[in-house]
């Protein structure tokens, strides 16, 4: 093996040259975090569902918005980070689910919804502009499409709970035992 090494020809240095630096450049990736992973802007895949993923940095900017303004000690937010990833989950898993069973979101249905949302982006019929839009929707710290994905899910969830809870029944026997067990007194 070390004869090898002590090799003069030209054509064994060259190959142990490529096979040593193969070796190196393999560390490299393996040894340094971040170097050789997908880099596209995507971040970390926190879950997958379906071809939509919901990845680290939209967790860190979803829990960003909803503990501003919040005067929480830092012990608390530990406590309610995972709360709040764990939210977001379980909407992109109903969103999943509902766009799996065939709900949509048409887009007179959020034209409606933005409408109702920011009517101040509206004078009468007329809409205020896609600049206004922005502008509104980067004061909190979102983009247009960003914001309407979130609200195209909102809306999927929305539907999908409104299915199930039309769906429920209750008979009215178990209505009046628990009427019953909640009001009925005894004295003695």
């Amino acid at each position: 093996m070390f004869d090898l090494f002590r090799s003069r020809a030209k054509a064994v240095r060259i190959m142990l040259g490529g096979l040593l630096l193969l070796v190196a450049l393999s560390l490299v990736t393996y040894l340094i975090p971040g170097v050789g992973t997908h880099s596209g802007g995507d971040g970390q895949i926190v879950a997958e569902f379906g071809r939509d993923a919901l990845t680290l940095p939209h967790v860190q900017q979803v829990v960003q918005q909803e503990l501003r303004g919040q005067s929480i000690p830092p012990s608390m937010a530990a406590v309610f980070v995972p709360q709040i990833a764990n939210q977001l989950i379980t909407e992109y898993a109903l969103a999943y689910e509902a766009d799996r069973r065939g709900f949509r979101v048409s887009e007179q249905d959020l034209a409606r919804a933005i409408r109702r949302i920011f009517p101040q982006l509206f004078d009468g019929d007329r809409f205020a502009g896609r600049e206004q839009y922005a502008a509104v929707l980067a004061q909190q710290n979102m983009t247009i499409p960003q914001f309407e994905d979130t609200l195209r899910k909102q809306m999927l969830i929305e539907a999908l709970r409104r299915i199930v809870i039309e769906s429920v029944t209750v008979p009215r026997s178990e209505i009046e035992r628990e009427f019953h067990a909640r009001k009925d007194e005894v004295k003695l």
